[in-house]
């Protein structure tokens, strides 16, 4: 009876030559890896260091809010770099000095309400419209800046009034921007993401690989430039189907964009609207509009209520490359709030809402 043939053994040296070009494969994908993450994060392509510094914002600067409405606030007393050096001063506000907490005699306050443009996110301090302005009018004003990133025009009016209003304005200037009709933005301080697995509604229509690019909590440039990629593919069938008339696959894509729908929303920003204009009514205060972006019925609204309008001539969806920050961020860059700065001023001006106070 023949033995079976025994399987020849491998020589430990073709081992040994296999072990090292896995080590070696590994070793040059980790290599690539972290020059291709140094890279972007040098270069920073399109400017996706935006979702990086937004994370940290969310993180450090923001905190949960007591106050009916304003749902989130910054948190007083935080110094932190997103791309640019932000300090909140004791009132939660960006500043570079603190306001005495009575104000000084004979000094005039103008009152900025607004979100991210007139945080002035991605500039430094004193390339703020709100510095600009204030170096324009020169002693007695000052003005407040309190524009907090994603507030909405339903949280503007509960800063108003918990805060605002006890931080003794002479005039208040709302900066209308698309934030403003959306809803409010939970996940600025909770960290909650989209759901992580894919809504049946999504499927064939967002593939897994795609849902991954903009679910991912890396911190990394790597997956935030191929999540700025899948959100461009994205906002691009989003087009296309507006185009097309397909609304059930549209509104799929939305969810996931979270583009939110004006109408859905605005009637609540327009009547949060009025009741700033109320508040400051009551105590005899001017108070403007000063539209950085936002829907048509913005103007009919405050046309009707009485609400000077300066229309400052941005667009966040058709703004001039030269004055925003990147192909990811749109929101002015220095040159761009310089314009914002000079049209503010002169609408003010115009509308004589700095006389007399």
């Amino acid at each position: 009876m023949t033995e079976p043939a025994k399987k020849p053994n491998r020589s430990p040296s073709k081992l040994r030559r296999w072990f090292f070009r896995l080590t070696a494969l590994t070793l040059a994908l980790v290599i690539s890896g972290v020059a291709l993450e140094v890279g972007l994060r040098i270069l920073d392509p399109y400017g996706v260091s935006y979702f990086r510094n937004l994370r940290a914002y969310n993180a450090k600067v923001l905190r949960p809010s007591d106050i009916p409405n304003l749902i989130f606030e910054q948190t007083p007393g935080v110094e932190v770099d997103i791309g640019v050096r932000v300090r909140i001063d004791r009132h939660g506000l960006r500043s570079d000095r603190d306001m005495p907490k009575s104000k000084p005699k004979g000094e005039k306050r103008l009152l900025v309400l607004g979100d991210s443009v007139a945080f002035g996110w991605g500039v430094e301090l004193e390339e703020t419209f709100c510095a600009r302005i204030e170096k324009a009018l020169g002693e007695p004003w000052r003005v407040v800046d309190s524009g907090v990133v994603s507030y909405n025009t339903v949280q503007e009016e509960a800063f108003l009034r918990a805060r605002g209003l006890a931080l003794e304005p002479d005039a208040i200037l709302l900066v209308y921007c698309y934030n403003d009709t959306q809803r409010v933005n939970r996940q600025m301080v909770d960290g909650a993401g989209p759901r992580r697995s894919r809504p049946g509604i999504l499927k064939g229509r967002v593939s897994r690989l795609e849902w991954w690019m903009l679910t991912n909590r890396h911190d990394l440039a790597t997956t935030d430039f191929l999540r700025y990629l899948t959100l461009n593919e994205l906002q691009s069938r989003v087009r296309d189907l507006r185009r097309s008339g397909s609304t059930e696959d549209l509104s799929a894509l939305r969810e996931v964009l979270r583009i939110a729908e004006p109408e859905t929303s605005l009637n609540a920003s327009l009547q949060a609207l009025l009741r700033c204009q109320e508040l400051a009514r009551e105590r005899g205060l001017p108070f403007a509009v000063a539209r950085f972006s936002g829907p048509p019925e913005l103007e009919a609204a405050c046309q009707k209520a009485g609400i000077p309008l300066i229309d400052t001539g941005f667009d966040v969806h058709s703004q001039d490359e030269r004055y925003r920050l990147s192909a990811v961020d749109a929101h002015p860059n220095a040159a761009g709030h310089r314009l914002l700065a000079e049209r503010i001023l002169a609408g003010l001006k115009d509308h004589g809402l700095l006389e007399g106070q």
